[in-house]
């Protein structure tokens, strides 16, 4: 296929993702209305999983079906590189105090156990290639163990804080306590499952479209030379499967659900680490190598971007930044330029 024809291809696939994504996050909030627990909980939990699925979705099918598990973790780094860029535009979207201010230290803990996570997975990266270790410390099978017993833990930890201080830190005019649960009786909800299996399989197809568009841009021979798997999966990947959180994100600071949609940039980034041990779970029947073996090493680049955007919203988060230059704060003025300067950066890594 064409450049052309390729583009307009990932575009399509793109808008696909983001009408059943958004979709499916509508769903999403009515099974979380209808959960006891609270709209910040709601946020890291239910939102973010269902938000995250196209990242998933299209992962798996890098790493399984079409074999490139390095398109899938690019897609994964890259995807929380692009959330944390999403706190800069939920911030120009709300125009009153920044969103730091608001939460303070309420989802410090989240955006903090999010980088300690994908610390882990650059552990696991770079300890799984041979010759950085006399011996293998531990087999892909093991770390994935490892960082999906770290998610869970996360999950726990993050748990026990908001059930201690369930309305701390509340947004104005926002109810940051615990949802009235919805007896099953009550309410009928085939309709609602229905429309969730329905937005589902449509970001399950767009999915695995988006994922061999992706993998045929970053060999397609352009005159400057490949894009990379890289550069494709971190940024041409990631921001059309993370585009729902951007939507639901905009969507939620409109409603005055603040805590709903900084909590779903959090917890979205702290699902997509588990992502890898899904992917690794799914593909391993079919790669000749472990998972985590033969990844190139320009994966990475968006991790630790990824890492340092996420320390510096935390910062943000715990210094509660005022607006300073252009309606942004010195937090999410630093994340843009920084993120900005990544992509130029994963850019020039694979060409």
């Amino acid at each position: 296929m064409t450049p052309p024809t390729l583009l307009m291809g990932f575009l399509i696939a793109t808008g696909l993702v983001v009408v059943a994504g958004v979709q499916l996050v509508r769903a999403g909030e009515e099974l979380g209305d209808r959960l006891p627990i609270g709209r910040t909980w709601v946020g890291l939990v239910v939102l973010s999983s269902i938000t995250s699925l196209p990242e998933l979705v299209s992962s798996i099918s890098a790493s399984a079906w079409i074999g490139k598990p390095d398109l899938a973790v690019a897609n994964t780094f890259g995807s929380n590189s692009f959330n944390i860029f999403t706190l800069v535009i939920l911030d120009l979207v709300y125009r009153g105090d920044p969103l730091a201010t608001v939460y303070g230290v309420r989802h410090a803990l989240a955006g903090a156990l999010g980088g300690v996570l994908t610390c882990v997975a650059c552990v696991a990266l770079l300890a799984s290639r041979t010759g950085v270790f006399a011996e293998l410390p531990l087999t892909s099978l093991e770390w994935s163990v490892v960082i999906t017993g770290a998610y869970f833990a996360a999950m726990a930890l993050l748990y026990r804080f908001e059930s201690k201080q369930p309305r701390e830190n509340a947004g104005p005019g926002e109810g940051e306590g615990v949802v009235e649960a919805t007896l099953v009786g009550e309410q009928v909800w085939a309709p609602l499952l229905r429309r969730l299996g329905a937005a589902a399989a449509g970001v399950l197809v767009a999915g695995v479209v988006l994922a061999y568009l992706a993998d045929q841009l970053a060999v397609y021979p352009f005159s400057f030379g490949t894009l990379g798997e890289t550069f494709v999966g971190s940024l041409g990947l990631a921001v059309s499967t993370s585009l729902p959180e951007m939507v639901v994100g905009i969507a939620a600071v409109r409603g005055g659900s603040f805590g709903m949609a900084v909590g779903n940039v959090f917890g979205s980034n702290l699902f997509n680490i588990w992502v890898l041990p899904i992917c690794h779970m799914f593909s391993a029947p079919f790669l000749e190598t472990p998972f985590y073996t033969d990844l190139q090493l320009s994966n990475l680049l968006p991790a630790l971007l990824s890492m340092i955007l996420g320390g510096i919203a935390v910062a943000g988060l715990v210094t509660r930044s005022r607006r300073l230059f252009f309606g942004l704060g010195w937090d999410t003025l630093a994340i843009t330029i920084l993120y900005g300067l990544g992509c130029y950066l994963i850019f020039l890594s694979g060409r």
